[in-house]
Order: structure tokens, then sequence, then C-alpha cells
């Protein structure tokens, strides 16, 4: 459902260019992530020294390829995840966008996918440097005695490719194909 939603968005507008997210969590919710087109934010829960729960919300690069309009902006709070097991695919969608012009002629456009997977990563700071100093004196799940945060997530991972010079006009008839 998601998939078809994103792909009536995308095919309304023929200028519009690609979109790619990247979602993940841990079965707690403890760690929370998203990066791509959707955003670069990670939400990592904590407990203090005086027993109080709170969130650290900073900015995240997904590796390899989400996150990026991430930049050196970003911060030295930026956070790196970085998948230290392969990716086991739960599901996964592949389509491909048919459109058969008024004229007669067609062409394939714009390619969709909707996966799901499942995968550990390592949380580090900037340049791979460890956590310590953004969770001093706090209690996070997962956190190595070196400072580095690891956990499996669950991650959805959505989106659309650029049109590919196939651009649906007005009259066209389009259809989205299943692809392997």
């Amino acid at each position: 459902m998601r998939l078809t939603l994103l792909a009536l968005v995308v095919c309304s507008s023929p200028a519009l260019a690609g979109t790619d997210t990247r979602d993940c969590e841990t079965s707690d919710r403890s760690i929370v992530m998203s990066a791509g087109t959707g955003g670069n934010r990670v939400r990592i829960k904590y407990v203090d020294k005086a027993r109080h729960a709170g969130v650290h919300e900073a900015p995240v690069k997904i590796m390899p390829e989400y996150g990026y309009s991430t930049s050196s902006d970003d911060g030295d709070d930026m956070i790196t995840a970085v998948p230290i097991t392969s990716e086991k695919f739960t599901s996964k969608r592949h389509q491909t966008l048919h459109v058969k012009h008024k004229d007669g002629t067609s062409c394939d456009g714009r390619d969709a996918r909707d996966d799901s997977s499942v995968l550990r990563y390592v949380l580090m700071a900037r340049d791979g440097q460890s956590l310590r100093n953004a969770f001093d004196d706090k209690t996070v799940k997962g956190m190595t005695t070196e400072g580095y945060l690891v956990a499996e997530f669950r991650c959805h991972t959505y989106g659309v490719s650029s049109p590919g010079g196939c651009f649906v006009g007005e009259g066209d008839e389009t259809d989205w194909r299943d692809t392997p």
C-alpha cells in the first residue's frame, strides 16, 4: 500500500526526482533512525544516573548509501551507523512503471522498491570515535565498554527512481509491473 501511494505521488509529477529512504528501529524501539529523502535523524533512549529516562537526538548517516544529504554542517554530534552483518530480507517488492503514450509508443520509466530487512549496526560518533562523550554518565541499551552502540535493527527501505527519460504525459496510460 505504501509503495502504491508513493508511486502515485511520484507519477503525478514528471519533473520530480527520485526518492530513497531507510527507516530502522530496534525491536524495543530504544533506537530509531531514518535517513535519505525522509530526513537524517536518530533517536536513542537512555537512563541517566538519577534514573531519569531521556532521548538523545542527533543527525545520522546510515551506511553505505543513506544520508546523502548529511554534511559536515550537521555538527560534531552526527552519528554514523555501519552494518556489521549481512542484510537478511524479510520481504521485497520491486516494480517498474510501464508507460503507453497516447501516440502508441511505450517505455519503462521509474523503478520502485519496498523492502523490509533485518541486520546489525554499530553506531559511532563522527570519524569512527566512540559515543562516550554523548552518553557520559548515561546507561544505553547495547552500549559496549568501548562506547559503541551495537544492536539488531528491523529496516524498511523504500523509494522510487528518477524517470530516466520516460515521462508520463496527459492521456498516457500507466501500469506498475512487478520485477524480480
